[in-house]
């Protein structure tokens, strides 16, 4: 996956797999510093397929489906303050 904002531009992959029974996370996490959208996400996908998003604002949890580009997310972000310690 390809996130361009400005003048940053990041990737990273998903891995699957790990060890004997367990599994990797598949969600990615990018942070964009002062910057409120990524100008381009691209997410390359393992048929060879390619899904591009512009204008994707920031500060949200973006479920991609291949071939389909953004699909609902049913994760809410978190706009609380975290418990007191």
């Amino acid at each position: 996956m390809k996130v361009v904002a400005g003048d940053l531009i990041q990737y990273d992959r998903v891995r699957t797999g790990g060890n004997w029974l367990s599994g990797n996370d598949i969600r990615l996490h990018f942070g964009l510093g002062p910057r409120q959208e990524a100008e381009l996400v691209e997410i390359s996908w393992p048929s060879g397929k390619v899904d591009r998003l512009t204008h994707v604002s920031a500060n949200q949890i973006l479920v991609v489906r291949e071939g389909e580009g953004q699909v609902p997310s049913p994760y809410k972000p978190f706009k609380g303050r975290a418990p007191a310690s």
